[in-house]
Formats: structure tokens, sequence, C-alpha cells
């Protein structure tokens, strides 16, 4: 039987989305994100037809740079001439030059109001059966693959109005790969990345609904401890996977592109735990249950054994970082 050419854009709920977001202790929420899809009429029908852009900005100092950083990092990087590129790498430069453009602004918002705030931002551009990641400061980026393994896309660096060189990461991506999930820094002071996988899975399967998952890991976050405010945001990859009705559904296991990194090896060296399949269900039972004993056996469940975040995210088998020259 012929085989029928599949593209990223043809799984189901792709780039389907969720953000949601809580003031902690803080006299005002300091936060600021973005989703963004938008499709290419050029390339209709195409694979690289439609292009996810997502952010969290959590403000360090005060709002101001997070807000900036929300209102001009995307138009920044519309307007690099690199942006409708079908090199991966080029928009990856893109992107980072978009990036160095958003931090002079913030600089000249400190020259005209004499205040200094600054960012801890994270990105996510998915196009073309890529992800791109850029991390500058304490947020972090997450994937998840087949059956709930981890991969980290993003590592530790200084924050937006502090980076001299932004490093833009790409992966390529798999008809298995289930969701993407972005936390700013507050968010990963209590939730390890197996957690977040963990606990957003189980929502997931559970309420077959990505802003009902997205609001779960808040409140998981709050049950760990976590006081400041907090952002999230949930992309999906594959839906059917991802709500755990089915893993490959009728495309095939590997994309068809032979330039595309796959991420494959193992994730987490000797001396991190993973989290096992029976913890991932026991997170189910105890996170949503109504009775009243539910937020003990929560908290319970994350504070035994599980590793906290490692200083520099390591991701998961290939890694590589676009060089703009």
């Amino acid at each position: 039987r012929e085989r029928k050419e599949k593209r990223m854009e043809d799984l189901e709920g792709f780039l389907t989305n969720a953000s949601a977001s809580i003031q902690g202790k803080k006299k005002s929420y300091d936060s600021a994100w973005e989703s963004v899809i938008e499709a290419d009429e050029k390339l209709a029908g195409k694979e690289g037809e439609t292009t996810g852009f997502f952010s969290i900005h959590a403000g360090f100092g005060g709002k101001s740079a997070a807000d900036i950083a929300k209102k001009t990092l995307r138009a920044h990087f519309k307007h690099r001439p690199n942006t409708d590129s079908t090199n991966s790498k080029q928009v990856a430069c893109a992107l980072e030059e978009a990036i160095l453009e958003t931090q002079q602004d913030i600089y000249s918002h400190w020259r005209e109001t004499n205040i200094v705030h600054g960012s801890h931002s994270t990105v996510v551009l998915v196009r073309d059966g890529y992800v791109h990641c850029a991390n500058m400061g304490n947020g972090a980026a997450v994937i998840c693959r087949a059956e709930g393994d981890v991969g980290l896309l993003s590592e530790k660096d200084r924050r937006l109005d502090e980076v001299e060189a932004p490093r833009v990461k790409t992966y390529g991506l798999d008809w298995e790969d289930e969701f993407i999930l972005i936390g700013c820094d507050s968010f990963w002071t209590t939730m390890s990345p197996q957690q977040a996988v963990a606990v957003t899975r189980a929502a997931l399967h559970k309420y077959q609904d990505v802003e009902h998952a997205a609001q779960r890991l808040i409140f998981a976050a709050q049950l760990n401890g976590a006081s400041r405010n907090l952002s999230v945001s949930i992309i999906l990859l594959n839906a059917n996977c991802a709500y755990g009705q089915q893993q490959v559904n009728e495309f095939d296991s590997r994309p068809t592109s032979p330039a595309r990194k796959i991420l494959s090896g193992p994730l987490f060296s000797p001396t991190l735990k993973r989290i096992s399949r029976r913890e991932v269900m026991s997170d189910t039972s105890s996170t949503y249950s109504s009775d009243a004993g539910s937020s003990r056996g929560l908290r319970r469940s994350m504070n035994t054994g599980v590793p906290k975040p490692p200083k520099v995210f390591l991701p998961r088998g290939v890694n590589s970082p676009s060089t703009c020259r």
C-alpha cells in the first residue's frame, strides 16, 4: 500500500496550547507570557506552514522588562531577514538577533526612566519539524517524549537584560512527542522536570484538556511549596499521544526529513533518579482525588527523594546550539 507523506501539522491537536498563572506573595504580578500561532500562506499544504511562538517572561525587580520582552521580541524576530528561511540554523540565528534587539529596548527604557528591571525569559519556537529554544535566566522548557520520557530543551543562563551571547538550541521532533512545557524561574524552584511532566501527563490522561492540565500544574507547584508568582505553558505536539489514546496513530515512528535530528539515547546521569510509571500513576490518584487527604498525598509523593533540577539543564541526546556567522 502506498505510504502517504505526513507533516507535523497533520498531527492531532498540533500546537494546541494553554497557559496558567497565579500571583504569589508579591504585591504585584510581574510576569508576562505569549502564545501565538501563525500560518504562512506561501507554504499552504507543505511542512513548515505553521509557526508556533511561545514565551514566558518573569520580571526581576519589576514588570517593565517582562512587558517589553513580550511586546517587542516576536516583532523583532518577524522583521529579521532569515525569519522565513527553511534552514533551521538561519531561523535560530534570527531568534538570537531578535533577543539582542529586545535587550537594547530594555536598556533604552532604563535610560528614559532610571528604573532598572530585568527578566527571566524562556522562548520556544516550533516550525518545520524543529523546536528552537532560547533561555535567559532561571526559567526552563522541557519536552515529554513517548511514554513520558523527559527531555530538557534549555539550560540556565544570564537574564535577558544581562546575557551577552544568547544561545538558541535546535532539536528535531518525533511523531510520538507528546508536549512541551515551559515554566518560569519560580516554578522550577519547587518542581523538577520529572515531577512537572508526571503531573501534566496525569492531568492530560484524566481530563483530556490542556487548559485544565495547566491549572493543575500550578496547583501542584503550590502544594509543593511555591509561594512566588507562577506561570506555565503547555504546548501539545500530538494530542492522541498526550491524552494517552494511542501512540503513533497512522504516522511513521520517525520523521521523513533526513536533516531532522532525533533526540535519542539516555537523558539522566547516573546520579539522577528517574520517576517510575508506578510513581506517575500514584501522582494521578493523589493529585486529583476530591477527598480532604489529597493535598497531603501529593505533597508526600513529591518530596520522596526526587532530585531538584540540575544547575545546568542537559538536553536528551543531540544538542545543536546555533552559531550566527
